[in-house]
């Protein structure tokens, strides 16, 4: 994506910025929130899999060489698995708790990089086969 002076930067950033915002808001509640009547688990974790595979896809591919910054979108599931590690209290099931906190301070950040790389990649794909048909246009 080429930049068109200022305005172009402005734009990419607020896109980045509440692409960020939306995508870690909606894996904060999904990590933090009960299930509802007749949600299961597996729904939960598909849905917010693809929220964070779209935004953090978006993320990537705005910022090509700096796909790595995708990362930003995981400010909510690790800010509440460090509370939750921090808070732990006396759980009832303390190794599960530790393990599903740690577990998820580590993947929703893991998962935010492979998103941002899927979707700097896809970009540079496209790029290249609309560089490729407009080479066979022309000829």
């Amino acid at each position: 994506m080429r930049d068109t002076g200022f305005v172009g930067k402005l734009l990419k950033f607020i896109i980045v910025s509440v692409s960020a915002l939306v995508t870690g808001s909606i894996g904060l509640t999904g990590l933090f929130s009960d299930l509802g009547p007749n949600e299961t688990m597996a729904g939960r974790v598909a849905i917010v899999a693809i929220v964070y595979l779209f935004g953090c896809g978006i993320i990537g591919a705005l910022l090509l060489q700096k796909w790595y910054l995708s990362v930003i979108a995981a400010w909510g599931p690790i800010l509440l698995s460090i509370f939750m590690l921090v808070n732990m209290g006396t759980a009832a099931d303390i190794k599960f708790f530790v393990l599903f906190w740690l577990s998820a301070l580590i993947g929703f950040p893991l998962f935010t990089l492979v998103c941002g790389y899927v979707g700097a990649w896809l970009c540079r794909k496209l790029q290249g086969h609309h560089k490729t048909q407009k080479n066979i246009q022309e000829m």
